[in-house]
């Protein structure tokens, strides 16, 4: 056990999620096919692409999507964070640490002007043409609350969540995503 003074890696199943992610990724990854390598991902994934650097091996991207405690901090094992660039999802992430490394604001890890939906795309999908669609990508685990957008988007008229990922509740996800486009659906 650790004290109170000192680092407790997997204080959470994410951090244990990571790291189990680990030998199969090695087991795979080969620097030499890449020109970059990202991850918004702390600690063991962001040490293990460090560690692997060799002279031709792919710049570290790191993206502030789930925060920017790992650039920003010095304390516990957030001191031997490293990165060759950040993007910074927000601008509250870009002040704080564009003195500290390289970096560029992308909103909301988008750029609008680059990646927008087209209709040929929305044909593939089977999705309407005529409706604003969001999308959501994230893992189908509790703390990402995926139910409260899924309720937040079927009060609105007109318009349609397409959410992408996978995880335990994904069932769970799949059930609200129906019911509620039963119950936005006029009488």
């Amino acid at each position: 056990m650790c004290d109170g003074n000192q680092s407790q890696f997997f204080r959470s199943e994410y951090v244990w999620e990571e790291f189990t992610f680990l030998p199969g990724f090695l087991r795979d990854y080969r620097s030499n096919k890449f020109d970059i390598t990202v991850s918004c991902s702390f600690p063991f994934l962001n040490w293990l692409l460090r560690a692997l650097r060799r002279k031709k091996s792919p710049a570290h991207i790191f993206v502030t999507q789930n925060g920017d405690y790992a650039p920003s901090t010095r304390k516990r094992e957030y001191r031997f964070f490293g990165c060759d660039g950040l993007v910074c999802t927000n601008s509250d992430d870009y002040e704080r640490n564009q003195t500290r490394c390289f970096c560029k604001l992308i909103p909301h890890g988008v750029n609008p002007e680059v990646f927008h939906p087209v209709p040929a795309q929305r044909l593939l999908l089977s999705l309407p043409e005529n409706v604003t669609l969001a999308l959501m990508v994230s893992a189908l685990i509790p703390s990402k609350r995926v139910e409260n957008g899924i309720r937040a988007i079927s009060k609105i008229p007109n318009f349609h969540l397409l959410v992408c990922g996978d995880g335990p509740r994904r069932e769970h996800i799949q059930q609200q995503g129906k019911k509620s486009v039963r119950q936005s659906l006029p009488s």
